[in-house]
């Protein structure tokens, strides 16, 4: 009976051991690199923040003092300076046009910042004046109708 008939390939398969291939030594010409069948599996649910790349950690801007006088003396020009404006002032400051930008924007909220502090001040003050205003004429009208009294 040949070990191809179709009883051989049906039968059920002897308890030997599977052959296993000869392991071979793969060399790589850049062994640093990882090839993809190579890289672990990974079973866990994915995470839209998987594929998120690692940001470099930006120090924060220290600007020198003529570095803060060119942006202020165009801020007085225009507090909304357009990209050809911000380019060449950041070149003559020595900055990156983004710095600039990020600039102007902090320096338009704190413009607002000072503004509100301001009228919140004037309403404050405007409100105690009106208070000490009241206060004065119930004084006064308190004392003439204290006389009225004394002189009937």
């Amino acid at each position: 009976m040949s070990s191809f008939s179709i009883d051989n390939i049906l039968a059920k398969p002897r308890s030997s051991p599977p052959v296993m291939p000869a392991t071979v030594e793969i060399r790589r010409p850049y062994p640093f690199i990882i090839f993809p069948r190579e890289q672990p599996v990974n079973t866990e649910p994915r995470s839209p923040f998987l594929f998120a790349r690692k940001r470099r950690k930006r120090y924060r801007t220290i600007f020198s003092e003529s570095q803060i006088e060119i942006l202020e003396e165009l801020y007085r020009v225009t507090p909304y300076p357009d990209l050809y404006q911000r380019e060449s002032v950041a070149m003559d400051a020595g900055l990156q046009e983004e710095r600039v930008e990020v600039w102007f924007k902090n320096r338009r909220a704190r413009t607002r910042k000072v503004k509100r502090a301001q009228k919140e001040l004037e309403a404050k003050d405007n409100e105690e004046n009106v208070n000490e205003k009241t206060e004065k004429d119930n004084n006064v009208k308190s004392s003439e109708e204290e006389t009225e009294k004394e002189t009937k």
